[in-house]
Parts: structure tokens; C-alpha cells; sequence
């Protein structure tokens, strides 16, 4: 789990048819991404260039911080610090709020506009996908999932992204509030996802290098090389 202070700021930026009317707002807002100190490599660029076996593949950004990274020049990191002291203080607030939670992650159940909304905070623990489950299943039907946490158990990350997947629930992250490290991996088991601007969203980068003799590495293969960095490739 990422310890983030104000010297490391996060990289990242709701009857049926009241259901249906949601699911349209939330389509509409899409995914906004509060971004902050990125150095990044996006791997859409990397699928336009080709990317083939024997070749490294990178995917996400960067978390930052006060040390130089392995690949950065001095003038990289010089002008990272230089941005990093821009970075608002909305940013530093919402990791505040994401780092506030407790170390086990805990569930628990609102209700908004008649329609029943979990709220998962603290951080992924051993036994977080089961509790989501046992949550899920106490308190159904869930419309949301709204997430405040900085991380923990990757693998069990992608479990919880696997059920919410499942439960075909709404996932968010609300304003004041952040979802880092393996909490972004479940974050991306929603089948719409929101990040509230206000909000923090932050990734690890995964590397990974790839084999076989194919051509240049397909939109299918990319998204499973996605889970599988969740799921154990190197961080950096």
C-alpha cells in the first residue's frame, strides 16, 4: 500500500427507471480522472506504434515523490519537483480523506434517493473480497459502491473487481475521497464508473515483457496483460 503525504501526491482527477436514469447520468459524467505530477507512458500509443514479443510493455502512471526515479534524469526530476509544488491543495485534502480510513476495510450501507448505496472504506485487507460479498448479499440490492482507500492486497483487489463485475453495480468515487492502488483495480469491476471531481484516483504502473512471435500485440491481449499486472507483475 502506497504511503502518500504531502510530499507524494497521487497520480489520478450516481423502481427501474429511476435505475435507468442514473445509469444515464453516470454514462454521461464518464470517468474524470484528477491528475497530479505525471510522468506517464500511455499505453494507447504504445497498441498504435506496435508493441511485439521480446518487448516491454508499460501501463499506467506514475505515483510520484520527493526521491528521484530510477529512469529519471536530473532535469526529470527537477522539473516533476518543480510541478509537484503546484499541485492544489483539493489533491492533498482528498488524500487526506483516502489515508483517514481504518487498516481493515469496512462496509457499510446509506441510503440515497431510495436506493441503497455501499460504502467501502479503509484498506483492502486479506478477507476484503469476502466481506464484500457477505455486504453485497446482506444488504441487496446495492445500486452503488462508492470506495475510499489507499490500497492494500492487490490480489484481492482484482477479486473485488471480478464480484462487483458480477453484481453489475455502479462504482464511485466521491469528492474529498481516493482510490489508489489495488482499491483502483476494484474500482474498475464497475460496470460505470465515476470518479467525482474533488476526488483522487491513482495507479501503479505495471511492466511486463512480452513473448511469443505474434504481430503487434492486440486490444484483447492488452486488457488481459491489464489484470495480470494487478495480479502480481512487477509495480514500479
Amino acid at each position: 500500500m502506497p504511503d502518500l503525504t504531502r510530499h507524494r501526491p497521487v497520480a489520478g482527477a450516481a423502481g427501474r427507471e429511476g435505475k435507468e436514469k442514473r445509469i444515464m447520468r453516470a454514462a454521461a459524467g464518464a470517468v474524470g480522472l484528477a491528475l497530479a505530477c505525471i510522468a506517464s507512458l500511455p499505453a494507447s500509443a504504445q497498441l498504435s506504434a506496435g508493441i511485439h514479443a521480446g518487448e516491454n510493455l508499460e501501463i499506467g502512471a506514475r505515483v510520484c515523490g520527493p526521491d528521484q526515479l530510477l529512469d529519471e534524469t536530473p532535469e526529470e526530476f527537477r522539473q516533476r519537483l518543480a510541478a509537484e509544488r503546484d499541485t492544489p491543495d483539493w489533491i492533498w485534502s482528498a488524500i487526506d480523506g483516502m489515508q483517514s480510513g481504518p487498516d481493515r476495510m469496512t462496509f457499510t450501507v446509506r441510503e440515497l434517493n431510495g436506493e441503497r448505496i455501499l460504502f467501502a472504506n479503509g484498506a483492502i485487507d486479506d478477507n476484503a473480497n469476502e466481506n464484500l460479498k457477505t455486504a453485497l448479499k446482506r444488504y441487496a440490492p446495492i445500486a452503488e459502491v462508492w470506495l475510499n482507500s489507499p490500497g492494500g492486497n492487490s490480489r484481492v483487489g482484482v477479486q473485488m473487481g471480478h464480484t462487483l463485475r458480477a453484481e453489475g453495480v455502479i462504482t464511485m468515487v466521491k469528492a474529498g475521497h481516493g482510490c489508489a492502488s489495488a482499491c483502483s483495480t476494484a474500482f474498475l469491476g464497475g460496470m460505470l464508473r465515476k470518479v467525482e471531481p474533488g476526488a483522487v484516483y491513482g495507479v501503479h504502473m505495471y511492466s511486463t515483457q512480452l513473448s511469443g512471435s505474434g504481430p503487434a500485440l492486440s486490444q484483447d491481449i492488452y486488457n488481459d496483460i491489464q489484470w495480470q499486472g494487478a495480479m502480481g507483475a512487477p509495480e514500479r
